[in-house]
């Protein structure tokens, strides 16, 4: 429990002195959170909900057994056990990865189909019966999730887990009942009151009772916003995993690059790759940087490890490689091409996307490059040259770059 104490060297009642262990640390926390504006808008022609599929439904129903239940969005069908409580923060993330795709793609000249039928989903709780519902035993540990085409359906571990997922929640719950206690107490001061606010060793920090009520009030107003974004907070990996694959869902679903297309790898993982970064559960704006898998290629450059566009376009270089180091690289170098060129040449993107896409049968390493070439006017070798200072420059761009990225965010 936390006390209140007024000090014995001012009036009664004219300073409150808060000892509040780690509470006001989280608050604290929560007030540095920067705002997140942006909320991606679909187009309207994606904005109808699109049907449910219920004897679907019922089949993957009777597959999973009892314990599970299906949670609906406007343009997805999630199948969650029956304890999880994540499934409509999920959804909500979903839909604005809806709008987000749509968007995008609808302004690089692209014409999406939006799909007979709602975005089929599985979440399990346990890895086990994710591995099993895969049918990959030799799966990697690191991987949470995958989509498959062939049977229109994204599977998911939910790596959160439900009991941690309730511990959270109680503890945001009790934070907010710290919080209203300390607005209850503040509100008795008189007006004029000096409030101080002090945190273990921390200097005290001085407002007037007026101000103190609006500081309490605006943490208050953020802790129940996030009280579902507080389950995640150590799981945005999870969360970009989710969105990574329901983008290659999204991209053969809505015919952006459809089931059977031979397609380079890179080109699709790139395109998922576009949509994975998240803060405090919201979808970040999808033409800004991938800060992670910058500061990843960043390091990689200053050890002298540059990126190898011409063995991308070949042969997807790297992204199926049995080292997961190598493989990882790879995922990184695809992100920053597909990021590149769809930020730096839209309409030349977007006729490469358009020509690839097209094609049913793999094209050998010449007619890849062919392909890229006779796209983008270009060779790949000046490609790569551009590439490679954009994303030098990238760090330090107009907007402060990685830098100020990690200062609005309050990241590590």
């Amino acid at each position: 429990m936390h006390r209140f104490a007024t000090s014995a060297s001012r009036r009664p009642r004219r300073a409150l002195c808060l000892g509040l262990s780690s509470l006001l640390f989280v608050a604290a926390a929560a007030l540095a959170t920067p705002p997140l504006p942006w909320r991606p808008t679909a187009p309207e022609v994606f904005r109808a909900p699109l049907p449910p599929d219920p004897v679907e439904e019922a089949k993957r129903l009777e597959r999973l057994g009892a314990d599970f239940r299906i949670e609906r969005t406007a343009h997805f069908s999630l199948a969650v056990h029956r304890e999880s409580r994540t499934a409509t923060y999920r959804g909500k993330i979903l839909e604005d990865l809806h709008a987000a795709f749509t968007r995008y793609f609808t302004d690089l000249g692209f014409e999406l189909e939006p799909g007979p039928r709602a975005h089929a989903m599985i979440f399990t709780p346990t890895r086990e019966q994710f591995v099993e519902l895969v049918g990959l035993p030799d799966m990697p540990p690191n991987v949470g999730g995958i989509y498959f085409s062939t049977t229109g359906t994204g599977y998911f571990y939910d790596t959160l887990g439900r009991r941690e997922e309730r511990e959270r929640r109680a503890r945001s719950g009790e934070l907010q009942g710290d919080l209203r206690a300390i607005r209850r107490e503040t509100a008795r001061l008189p007006e004029g009151a000096t409030v101080e606010l002090r945190y273990r060793q921390a200097p005290v920090r001085r407002y007037d009772r007026d101000e103190a009520l609006a500081l309490i009030d605006e943490a208050l107003r953020r802790v129940r916003r996030q009280d579902v974004e507080r389950v995640y907070e150590l799981g945005e990996d999870s969360l970009g995993t989710m969105t990574h694959e329901a983008a290659h869902q999204l991209t053969r679903e809505m015919g952006l690059v459809p089931a059977g297309s031979a397609a380079p790898r890179w080109l699709t993982e790139g395109i998922a790759m576009l949509f994975e970064p998240l803060r405090h559960g919201f979808l970040l704006e999808t033409s800004r940087p991938h800060w992670g898998r910058w500061a990843n290629l960043d390091a990689q450059r200053r050890a002298g490890v540059l990126v190898d566009v011409a063995a991308l376009i070949a042969r997807d270089g790297g992204l199926q490689d049995a080292d997961p180091t190598k493989s990882a690289r790879a995922y990184d170098d695809a992100w920053a091409l597909v990021h590149f060129l769809s930020t730096t040449e839209p309409e030349a993107f977007a006729r490469y996307v358009k020509r690839v896409r097209a094609r049913r049968e793999p094209p050998g390493e010449a007619q890849r490059i062919a392909d890229f070439e006779a796209s983008f006017g270009t060779s790949v070798g000046a490609i790569e040259s551009r590439l490679r200072r954009f994303l030098e420059e990238l760090g330090h761009g107009s907007d402060g770059g990685f830098d100020a990225y990690r200062a609005t965010t309050n990241a590590d």
